[in-house]
């Protein structure tokens, strides 16, 4: 939670862009509240990763819930 992506790119959010090389998906459950998803989702717009973004009641728990919807996004993902 207290994970700053920026910090080692003088709090710099391009920065921290630019140095990523790797294809991104990025998993966000809209009703999270522990993990607060919006930073993650702008992140992703930075650096073009792909996104998948799920509105569910289980917040955190997204992958209790919507599990078969994560696996197949995410196999798909290392497929491609």
């Amino acid at each position: 939670m207290g994970l700053d992506v920026s910090d080692a790119f003088g709090g710099s959010m391009d920065k921290a862009a630019e140095a990523v090389r790797a294809k991104v998906l990025v998993v966000a459950s809209r009703q999270d509240h522990m993990v607060t998803p919006s930073p993650a989702l702008d992140f992703a717009k930075k650096i073009h990763a792909e996104v998948l973004e799920l509105n569910a009641d289980c917040g955190h728990g997204l992958l209790d819930c919507k599990e078969s919807q994560v696996v197949r996004a995410v196999s798909g993902f290392l497929a491609r």
